[in-house]
């Protein structure tokens, strides 16, 4: 008995130690990189280092700062590269009544502010930083440190302004332990990279955040520090990214908030039930994604020119076009379980095929070069059926669950194609016994030239898409047959279309400008316009209904979208060009 007791004993240790280890995002501390005052030197010299090694960091801005509005566009461009904008206030006031404050202004002295003139500046420059990197989340910094005027704790006021605010208290937390009100930091002056990578060692032995305060980096501060030391801290950092959590600020702070209200990793089964499937086309390969850590769990070899991908409906198959602009003629078949190509479907006379989707029991695709749609039996290994629909690029489709209708955009043509499956009853001139026979029917709808993206309402409804040339939206309505209306959305170079779950809007992916265009379906009107690149295709919304996976093919990530706040909360990276995206349960 004594034995079984020490043997529990040791698991629920050994249990505990797991769990802790796994605290910061599945990893064993976070770190975050805050740089203050807004400096040439965060431009000029930080931010290069970052990018160079994948690194992100949070510069506290102060929205008076000639490098706030002569190097705008190059904070808009931090912005992009996903470093966060923080606010530092519009002047920096300080408490001047304190010891070894005589450099105060008196017109920015914090003891002589109210509070509401402290919230009111603060909001200020929120605006301007808005105006800058299109966010509304983001974190704020306490101007030296000082959390008061008089007795009041200014920040009080701001709460539901910011994610966190960070203080200057050195201190490292563990995640239960951290004061969003008053984020601890450690400020750097003069330290050795020796000393400073010594921090990063003891938060990752302890578990705990260690946020990290910059002001000059290689001068341009009386407070600095030497570039090759911090050169040296970000290489450790890059070197043990498998230990250490590197993230912005208020991504750092959403964490620690979801966790310590209990809504994190305890509760995110669901979405560890399923892998994004991500397709980089010029590395050839099918990238296999964990949406909860949006890391990479496995990369699969597939064929040149890989475009779209789509799963078994039991999460074991993968099935992949080959493109080649309508000249190939295989799709790939690959093992999601064992994580491994196995074979390739060769679909001539069908060439070129493109678009897919999994529908009773069956792939369905468009052969483009064919101006074609064929469909491909697992269960025979065979392609059992096939229909011309006479458009030129039939590109995309859509298949409804029995497998009784069929949407298709032509590109070229400018139409939509509906094809439906009907029987015809025996004639009376028919020989005994005959059975019904298939018959499919095709109503081709005008569109526009360069309509490519599209999508079905959840309700079965309403079909949008969008042309490329134009930028105009067309509503058809299904049940009609006949379109319905049409929008000047002006999305420009449009590749692809789709609906959020719950079927309230829809986003439009541009290849040509980056631009993420987001309409209300029932207003039909634009709500949102988000830079997230210089050229976006394949969208895969969330079934959980939280996010939105965007692929960014000419910056060689995929974005990720908060649907709540419609802002970019992560970026994966899964190879060059990303197109095709898919999600796949896993059995």
């Amino acid at each position: 008995m004594k034995r079984i007791c020490n043997l529990v004993l040791c698991l629920v240790a050994l249990s505990g130690r797991a769990q802790n280890a796994n605290t910061w995002n599945h990893k064993q501390c976070a770190v975050v990189l805050t740089y203050d005052d807004a400096i040439n030197g965060d431009l000029d010299n930080v931010l290069p280092a970052l990018d160079s090694l994948g690194l992100k960091g949070t510069f506290y801005l102060i929205g008076s700062s000639p490098v706030v509005s002569d190097r705008m566009k190059e904070w808009k461009e931090a912005a992009f590269h996903g470093h966060e904008l923080g606010n530092h206030s519009l002047y920096h006031p300080c408490d001047g009544s304190m010891p070894g404050r005589s450099f105060v202004q008196a017109d920015h002295d914090l003891s002589k502010y109210t509070v509401s003139r402290a919230v009111s500046e603060t909001r200020i420059n929120n605006v301007l930083l808005n105006a800058i990197d299109g966010r509304t989340k983001r974190t704020f910094a306490y101007p030296c440190g000082d959390l008061k005027i008089g007795d009041s704790f200014f920040y009080a006021g701001l709460r539901k302004d910011f994610v966190a605010a960070r203080g200057v208290r050195p201190a490292m937390d563990p995640i239960e332990k951290v004061n969003l009100d008053n984020v601890d930091c450690y400020s750097m002056n003069g330290q050795t990279a020796e000393q400073m990578i010594a921090l990063v060692k003891e938060a990752i032995r302890t578990r705990t955040l260690l946020v990290f305060l910059f002001h000059g980096v290689g001068g341009g501060h009386s407070i600095n520090v030497g570039l090759r030391e911090h050169s040296a801290l970000l290489h450790f950092i890059k070197d043990h990214e498998q230990e250490i959590w590197n993230a912005p600020m208020v991504e750092v702070a959403e964490y620690i908030q979801a966790r310590q209200e209990g809504r994190a990793e305890g509760n995110t089964q669901p979405v560890r039930g399923r892998s994004l499937l991500a397709l980089s086309k010029t590395d050839h390969m099918l990238a296999m994604v964990d949406p909860a850590t949006l890391k990479v769990m496995a990369r699969i070899p597939v064929g040149i020119d890989p475009h779209e991908v789509i799963a078994s409906s039991d999460g074991k198959t993968a099935y992949v076009s080959i493109y080649g602009g309508g000249s190939l003629h295989e799709l790939n078949v690959i093992d999601l379980v064992a994580q491994k190509p196995l074979v390739n479907i060769d679909t001539r006379p069908l060439w070129g095929p493109h678009g897919l989707t999994f529908a009773d029991g069956k792939v369905w695709f468009t052969a483009e070069g064919t101006k074609s749609v064929g469909r491909y039996d697992p269960a025979t290994g065979k392609l059992d059926w096939s229909m011309g629909t006479g458009q030129d690029r039939t590109h995309m489709i859509y298949v409804t669950a029995d497998g009784k209708k069929i949407y298709t955009t032509n590109v070229s043509s400018g139409t939509v194609s509906i094809l439906t499956d009907t029987l015809i009853q025996p004639g009376r001139s028919a020989p005994p016994g005959a059975k019904p026979r298939e018959d499919w029917g095709q109503t081709i709808i005008p569109v526009a030239r360069g309509s490519e993206g599209f999508d079905v309402s959840p309700d079965g409804r309403q079909l949008w898409t969008v042309a490329s040339e134009d930028g105009m939206i067309f509503i058809i309505d299904l049940e009609a047959k006949k379109l319905a209306t049409k929008i000047d959305a002006k999305a420009l170079g449009a590749n692809r279309l789709k609906f959020t779950p719950d079927g309230r809007r829809v986003f439009i992916s541009s290849l040509g400008t980056g631009d993420l265009t987001i309409y209300d379906a029932h207003t039909q009107k634009e709500i949102r316009r988000l830079k997230i690149g210089h050229g976006a295709a394949g969208i895969l919304m969330d079934p959980e209904g939280a996010r939105a996976f965007v692929a960014c093919s000419a910056d060689n990530y995929i974005a990720v979208i908060d649907l709540k706040t419609l802002e970019i909360t992560g970026r994966i990276e899964v190879g060059g060009v990303p197109d095709g995206l898919a999600w796949a349960v896993r059995p």
